[in-house]
C-alpha cells in the first residue's frame, strides 16, 4: 500500500534512493576490486612471461632444446603458475607447473574457468603463463560481502529515522498549512510566516498576496452591491411613488411620463449591471473569435455620426486590426469610449486612433475636457466625478471597458497626460493574418 502522507512519501523515496545508492556502490566496488586485482596478477604474469621470452630469442622450432628451457622455467616461475609454450599454430611445444586449463592461442590476458592467464608471442613460439584466481576471488568475495552487510545496515537506519527526518523537513510546511486553516478571510489576517525555508515563505508570501486580493475584490463587490442597491432604490421609489400619485393627480399624463422614465432609468441601470456582470465572466473558446477592431470602431463611429453629426473630428485607423475576441462586448467598449468622450468633454469634438504597436492592437480615443485631470477612480464602478452631476449614466462605463479589455487579456489605461486633453487608450493582443485563416 502506498503512503499517502507527505512524510510517508519522502521517507519511502529516501529509502529507496539511500539503497539504490548502496547498491550501485556495492557493485562499482566489487567491479574496481575485480580490476585491481586483475592487475595486480597480470603484472606477475607478464614479467614471468617476459622473462621466458627472452630466453626464447633466437630460438628454431627444428632445434629447440626442450630440457634445458624446462629447468629455466622452474628456476623462474612460482609454484602456483603454470608456464606452456606453444607454436603459433597451437602445438604444445612444453610445459610445467599445476595443471591448469591454459588453452587459446590469443595474445593478452584474460580469465576462463577461474584461472587468469596472460599470453605473449616470442618469435615463432607463444608463451602463456597462468594461475588460479581462487584467492583473489575469495578475497574479493569477503570484501564485497562485508560492504553488503554494512550497506544492509545503513538502509535499515535510514528506513527507521527517514520518517523523523522526513516529519522534521516538512515542520514549517505544516506550520503554514495550520496558519491557512487558521485565517478568517476579510479580518485582514495574514500569515506572515518567516520559517527561514525560502521555498515556504515564498509561498506564504504568495498565500498572503492572494488573500489581500481576494479581500480587495470583496470590498469592491460590496461597494458594488450597496451603489448597486441604492441606485436601484431611487427609481423604484420614485416609480412607486408616480404610480401610487396616479389615482390622485391632477396631471396624470405627467406623473405617468415621470414613472416611466424611472422605470426607464431602472431598466437602464439593469441592463448596465448586466452587461458589467457578463465582463466579469472568463471568455471561453467557444465565445471568441477573429473581430477587426478597425471595423467596430467605424461602426460605432458611425452610429455615433448618425445622432450627433460633426462628433467625431479625427479618426485614423488601419484597414485590418484583428484580435481574438467577443465582438458585442468590443462594440460595447467602443461606444462606451465614445460616450464617455461625448459626455465628459466641453462640447468639442473626439479624435480616435487605432494602430498596431508590438503586437498589439491600441485604441485611442481623445476629448477636450472640462472636468480636469481623469484618475485612476474613474474605472471604480458607480464613481462619478463632481461634474457630472445632470448627466447620464451611471458610472459603469470605464470599468465594465477595463473589465473587457481584461477579460481578452488587454487593459484599459489613461494615456500620456496633456494640458486640458483626456486620453483613454484600449489596448489587445493582436492576431496575425495567418493565425486569423487558421480559425477560420
Amino acid at each position: 500500500m502506498k503512503p499517502r502522507t507527505l512524510v510517508g512519501r519522502m521517507a519511502a523515496v529516501q529509502t529507496m534512493v539511500t539503497l539504490l545508492v548502496l547498491g550501485v556502490a556495492v557493485a562499482a566496488t566489487a567491479a574496481v576490486v575485480t580490476g585491481l586485482l586483475h592487475r595486480r596478477e597480470d603484472r606477475g604474469l607478464h614479467e614471468i612471461a617476459g622473462r621466458i621470452a627472452g630466453l626464447l630469442d633466437g630460438q628454431e622450432v627444428a632445434t629447440f632444446g626442450r630440457p634445458w628451457i624446462e629447468n629455466e622455467i622452474e628456476e623462474l616461475r612460482p609454484s602456483s603458475m603454470r608456464v606452456e609454450i606453444r607454436e603459433h599454430a597451437g602445438q604444445l611445444v612444453t610445459e610445467t607447473g599445476p595443471a591448469l586449463d591454459l588453452s587459446g592461442s590469443e595474445t593478452g590476458c584474460r580469465s576462463r574457468g577461474g584461472v587468469r592467464m596472460c599470453a605473449i608471442g616470442a618469435g615463432p613460439f607463444l608463451v602463456v603463463v597462468g594461475a588460479s584466481e581462487a584467492d583473489d576471488l575469495a578475497t574479493r568475495d569477503s570484501f564485497v560481502l562485508a560492504m553488503v552487510i554494512v550497506a544492509l545496515l545503513g538502509g535499515l537506519i535510514v528506513t527507521f529515522s527517514s520518517h523523523v527526518v522526513a516529519r522534521r523537513a516538512l515542520a514549517p510546511l505544516s506550520l503554514l498549512a495550520a496558519r491557512v486553516e487558521a485565517i478568517d478571510p476579510g479580518t485582514g489576517q495574514r500569515i506572515g510566516l518567516h520559517s527561514g525555508v525560502v521555498e515556504v515563505d515564498s509561498l506564504a508570501s504568495r498565500f498572503d498576496q492572494l488573500v489581500a486580493r481576494f479581500e480587495e475584490a470583496l470590498a469592491r463587490e460590496r461597494r458594488l452591491t450597496a451603489h448597486a442597491s441604492h441606485e436601484l432604490r431611487t427609481p423604484l421609489t420614485i416609480a412607486r411613488a408616480e404610480v401610487e400619485g396616479l389615482a390622485t393627480a391632477p396631471d396624470r399624463g405627467a406623473a405617468n411620463l415621470r414613472a416611466l422614465a424611472a422605470l426607464d432609468r431602472l431598466a437602464e441601470l439593469v441592463e448596465a449591471l448586466l452587461w458589467f456582470a457578463r465582463a466579469q465572466v472568463r471568455l471561453d473558446d467557444a465565445s471568441m473569435e477573429i473581430v477587426n477592431v478597425a471595423d467596430v470602431v467605424r461602426t460605432q463611429i458611425t452610429e455615433r455620426e448618425r445622432a450627433q453629426p460633426s462628433q467625431v473630428a479625427q479618426c485614423e485607423l488601419p484597414d485590418e486590426a484583428l484580435v481574438r475576441g467577443d465582438e458585442r462586448l468590443l462594440s460595447r467598449v467602443i461606444a462606451n469610449l465614445l460616450d464617455n468622450a461625448a459626455k465628459h468633454g466641453d462640447g468639442g469634438t473626439v479624435a480616435v486612433r487605432a494602430e498596431l504597436c508590438g503586437g498589439a492592437v491600441r485604441v485611442a480615443v481623445v476629448n477636450r475636457t472640462r472636468e480636469g485631470e481623469l484618475t485612476e477612480r474613474a474605472f471604480e464602478p458607480f464613481f462619478r466625478g463632481p461634474c457630472t452631476s445632470g448627466l447620464p449614466g451611471f458610472g459603469l462605463g470605464l470599468p465594465f471597458a477595463r473589465a473587457v479589455a481584461r477579460a481578452h487579456g488587454g487593459e484599459l489605461s489613461i494615456g500620456s497626460p496633456r494640458i486640458e486633453h483626456t486620453e483613454l487608450v484600449l489596448s489587445l493582443p493582436a492576431v496575425a493574418w495567418s493565425d486569423s485563416l487558421d480559425a477560420s
